[in-house]
């Protein structure tokens, strides 16, 4: 809800009606009473607490960027920021961390015997 205060400030305050309904019925829950005094305020109909949830376009929550943690031995090294779809792909995490000079310096020398995917989270290598 503070987000959506924070986006509605720094548009100038310049918030539309639906904008407004949709974030009493949020507020709702939390604040009964002024959410019902100010939904009768802005001629909403009937009770506030009457109305239907607010429903999502998962379109919109998709993200875009996912951070895999990059560990050795257990401990963390650096992190990779890659597309979500790469993200799923063990060879292509793999790939990058060993490129990347921070893990290089662990794995110098080392062998790795095991590597430990968590797709979309995290790689680890035992060494």
């Amino acid at each position: 809800m503070m987000e959506f205060t924070n986006l509605v400030s720094d548009q100038n305050g310049n918030l539309t009606p639906d904008l407004l309904k949709i974030f009493l019925l949020l507020l709702a829950p939390y604040a009964p009473h002024i959410a019902e005094e100010l939904w009768e305020k802005n001629r909403g109909a009937f009770s506030i607490h009457q109305q239907p949830w607010p429903t999502f376009d998962s379109k919109y929550i998709k993200e875009n960027q996912i951070t895999i943690i990059i560990q050795v031995n257990g401990k963390l090294r650096d992190t990779l920021q890659v597309q979500a779809d790469t993200g799923k792909e063990k060879s292509e995490i793999e790939k990058l961390a060993k490129e990347n000079e921070k893990i290089k310096k662990y794995l110098e020398g080392q062998t790795v015997k095991k590597i430990i995917f968590v797709p979309g989270k995290l790689m680890n290598f035992v060494v």
